[in-house]
C-alpha cells in the first residue's frame, strides 16, 4: 500500500472554542495565568489563522503539474474531503500512522493552506487528480531543507481504490522533476521496511536504497524501522 510518511508536527486543539476576543482583550497567550483561557485564546488564534491562510490560498497563482493521465495541485481550502478521507483510509494509514481524530485532521489541513514556494521551509502539499474525470486520488508532497543541505523529503498518501494503476509511480516522477528543476540537491524518503509497493515506486524513480534504521519509528504502539531511500540531483 503506498504511503510515506513526510515528518512533520502539528498541535492538537485541546480545548472548547466559545469565548470572545473582547473576553481576554488584555491577556497575552504566553502571560495569561488561566490554562482554560490560554487555550481558548490559542484557539481564536488559530481560527484566524485559518481564515487568512484561506484567504491567501485563494488568492496565490495556481501551481499545477500535469502529466498524461494525472494533474497535481497546490491543496486548496475545498479539498478538505479529499484531505480527511485519505487521513480515514484504515488501508491508506495502514505504513503512516494511527487514524487521526478530526481535530488533529483539520489542524494539518490549515497548515498546508499557506502558500508555497521555492525558498519556502513549510510543507508542500499537493491534491493529484485524474484528468480524464477530474476525481482526486491522493496527496503527495515534500518537506524541504534549504539550509545548509538543500534537500527535501517527499511523501504521499493514495486513497486504497486508486492504488495498483500505476498513479503513484506517475505523479512522483512530476513532483521529482518540479524538485530538482527548483534547486534542491537531494530527494529523500522514508519507508517503513516491509512497505515494498512504495518502495518500488521511489525505485522506479531513481532512489536507491541507503540504509535501515532501526526502531526508527512508533507504529501503531510498536516500534519499526524504517528504509531511508535518497536521489541525487545530476545537475548539482
Amino acid at each position: 500500500m503506498p504511503g510515506v510518511r513526510v515528518s512533520d508536527q502539528f498541535l492538537r486543539p485541546v480545548c472548547k472554542k466559545g469565548e470572545s476576543l473582547s473576553a481576554i482583550k488584555g491577556n497575552s497567550f504566553s502571560a495569561c495565568q488561566d490554562w482554560s483561557l490560554r487555550c481558548r485564546f490559542a484557539m481564536l488564534r488559530d481560527d484566524a489563522r485559518q481564515l487568512s491562510l484561506e484567504n491567501r490560498a485563494h488568492r496565490e497563482p495556481q501551481m499545477q503539474l500535469v502529466t498524461a493521465r494525472l494533474t497535481l495541485s497546490k491543496l486548496q481550502p475545498e479539498d478538505w474531503q479529499l484531505f480527511r478521507a485519505v487521513h480515514e483510509d484504515p488501508d491508506t494509514m495502514t505504513w503512516v500512522s494511527e487514524i487521526p481524530d478530526e481535530a488533529d485532521i483539520r489542524q494539518r489541513f490549515t497548515t498546508r493552506l499557506a502558500p508555497w514556494q521555492p525558498g519556502s521551509f513549510h510543507m508542500l502539499c499537493l491534491v493529484v487528480r485524474r484528468r480524464d474525470s477530474g476525481e482526486p486520488i491522493g496527496l503527495f508532497g515534500c518537506s524541504p531543507e534549504w539550509e545548509p543541505h538543500r534537500q527535501a523529503e517527499v511523501g504521499y498518501m493514495l486513497l486504497h481504490r486508486h492504488c495498483g494503476q500505476g498513479y503513484g509511480s506517475e505523479a512522483l516522477a512530476a513532483l521529482c522533476q518540479f524538485l530538482l528543476e527548483a534547486d534542491f540537491h537531494k530527494l529523500k524518503a522514508m519507508v517503513v521496511e516491509g512497505n515494498w509497493a512504495s518502495r518500488r515506486i521511489l525505485e522506479k524513480n531513481g532512489f536507491q536504497l541507503e540504509g535501515t534504521l532501526r526502531d526508527n519509528y512508533l507504529l501503531n504502539g510498536r516500534w519499526v524501522n524504517d528504509w531511508l531511500l535518497g536521489r541525487l540531483n545530476p545537475q548539482k
